[in-house]
């Protein structure tokens, strides 16, 4: 398959354009509004993860060829993955706002989101599928990670600016509005965001 570089980030952000956050939408909404100040930060950790999982599997495609390819056609299973990482991300998320236990928020902020967004650029796709097609064909494996690289910056940048700058100032503004309702607004997120990982998990919502 030739396709350049260009083309390649050109598909990708099509993909961060439209079904990619609107499939992040469930995830990211009640986390940011339940953490508005630390926003900017959560999304450029979930992006950076997600950046993280298109490059182990363009690596994986360059060493493993076609057989990557069967792998990601196994959507049961990454749905699972990534429905069991969002509970358990709520179930944090949950215990650190009652116990405010600092430790407990640096370690969500570097694996939970992490991984909640590596957890996502699991999940099969056309434009993941291309990706990983053209890496299993590169000539050199520093061409496979270049072209993840692309491709995730691609993929991302539209979610990481949505996300980061605008529904964090919206959240940060509503939190102000409604103040004495700051709490039920922060558990309810939470709990919604456990619901969300419960549907992904068993497969009613698709990410």
């Amino acid at each position: 398959m030739d396709i350049s570089l260009v083309s390649l980030f050109l598909l990708s952000f099509s993909y961060g354009l439209s079904s990619c956050m609107l499939s992040c939408m469930p995830l990211l909404s009640p986390i940011i509004l339940a953490n508005s100040k630390d926003g900017l930060k959560i999304v450029t950790i979930f992006s950076i993860g997600r950046v993280a999982s298109y490059m182990l599997l363009s690596i994986f495609a360059f060493i493993a060829g076609i057989f990557i390819l069967s792998l990601l056609q196994n959507q049961q299973l990454l749905s699972i993955i990534s429905g069991l990482i969002t509970m358990i991300l709520a179930t944090l998320l949950w215990f650190d706002k009652k116990s405010c236990v600092v430790d407990m928020k640096k370690s969500i902020g570097f694996f939970g989101y992490f991984g909640l967004g590596f957890s996502m650029g699991l999940n099969p796709c056309l434009p993941l599928l291309t990706l990983i097609s053209i890496s299993a064909k590169s000539d050199t494996l520093i061409n496979s990670i270049m072209n993840a690289l692309v491709f995730g910056f691609g993929a991302v940048i539209v979610s990481f600016l949505f996300y980061g700058f605008f529904l964090s100032e919206v959240a940060k503004k509503i939190l102000t509005e409604l103040n004495s309702y700051k709490i039920i607004i922060q558990k309810s997120s939470i709990i919604l965001l456990f619901i969300v990982g419960f549907l992904i998990t068993f497969g009613f919502i698709k990410v």
